[in-house]
C-alpha cells in the first residue's frame, strides 16, 4: 500500500513538472530559435538514486529539476526580408561572446550596434570564423550580402564568414537564458559547412497546439493521481482504525 503511496505522489510531482515545462513552452512559443522543453519517463527509484551533479547538470532556468530534456529539431524558417536576419539549415548553430562566455543560439535576429560591428538584439557580438564581423561606418544594410556558405560581404568587401558549429551530443547544451544555450559538457564545438539563408528567420519549435493537447493530459494524469493518493489514504485510515491504532 505504501508503494502505491509513492506511485501516487510521484506521478502527482511528474505531472506538476510537466505542467511547468508546457507553461514555459507557451510562454516561448514566439520567440525565434527557441527550443522546446519537453518530458522524460522516470520513475521513483529512478530519482532516489540520481547523484546531486546529475540533477544539477539537468535543472532548467525557471523549472524545477526533474526528467525535462530539450527538443532540438529545427523550427520552421520564414521569410522576413531582414537584411540581419538569418537561418541555419541544419543543427547548427551560431556562437556569441557574452559576458559569461561564449554562447550558442539558434536566434539569428542580428543587428549592427554603433561601432558597425555584427550583434544580437541583447548586444551579445557574433561570431565569425575569424573572430568578430565588423563593417565600416555608416554600413548600408542594402549593400549587405550573406552567402550560403556564410561569407559576408559589404558591397564588394569580404567582411567575414559566419561561424556556425555543431557538437556531438546536443542534449549536453543547457540553456542560459532566453534562446542561448552553454557548453558547460566539455565538448569541443566543430565549425560546420552549413548553409545560410540570408532574410529569413527560424521559428520556436513549439506547437500551440500540442502543447495544449499536452497540457490537457497532464492535467488528468494529475487528477487521477490525486484520487488515487486520496482512496489509498481513506483505506490506510480505515485499516488503522479498525485495528484500534495498532
Amino acid at each position: 500500500m505504501l508503494h502505491g503511496l509513492y506511485s501516487s505522489a510521484v506521478a502527482m510531482e511528474s505531472s506538476a513538472r510537466h505542467h511547468e515545462a508546457i507553461a514555459h513552452n507557451l510562454a516561448h512559443a514566439q520567440l525565434p530559435g527557441h527550443r522546446r522543453m519537453q518530458m522524460r519517463q522516470g520513475t521513483f527509484d529512478d530519482s532516489v538514486h540520481e547523484t546531486r551533479e546529475q540533477l544539477a547538470a539537468r535543472s532548467l532556468p525557471g523549472l524545477r529539476g526533474g526528467n525535462l530534456s530539450i527538443d532540438f529539431t529545427p523550427g520552421q524558417s520564414k521569410p522576413t526580408g531582414v537584411p540581419l536576419d538569418l537561418a541555419i539549415e541544419g543543427e547548427e548553430f551560431f556562437e556569441v561572446e557574452t559576458p559569461d562566455g561564449l554562447r550558442y543560439t539558434r536566434n539569428g535576429s542580428f543587428r549592427l550596434d554603433d561601432e558597425g560591428t555584427l550583434v544580437t538584439h541583447e548586444g551579445y557580438v557574433v561570431q565569425g570564423t575569424q573572430g568578430r564581423l565588423s563593417f565600416s561606418l555608416p554600413a548600408s544594410l542594402d549593400e549587405l550580402a550573406v552567402q550560403e556558405d556564410g561569407r559576408l560581404f559589404s558591397g564588394q568587401r569580404l567582411v567575414g564568414r559566419v561561424k556556425a558549429v555543431t557538437f556531438p551530443d546536443l542534449q549536453q547544451l543547457t540553456p542560459s537564458g532566453g534562446t542561448l544555450f552553454a557548453n558547460r559538457g566539455g565538448q569541443r564545438p566543430t565549425i560546420a559547412d552549413s548553409t545560410i539563408r540570408q532574410g529569413f528567420l527560424e521559428q520556436s519549435n513549439v506547437s500551440v497546439t500540442r502543447e495544449l493537447v499536452d497540457m490537457i493530459s497532464s492535467q488528468r494524469r494529475h487528477e487521477a493521481a490525486a484520487r488515487s493518493l486520496e482512496t489509498l489514504t481513506d483505506a490506510i485510515q480505515r485499516h488503522t482504525q479498525a485495528d484500534g491504532g495498532n
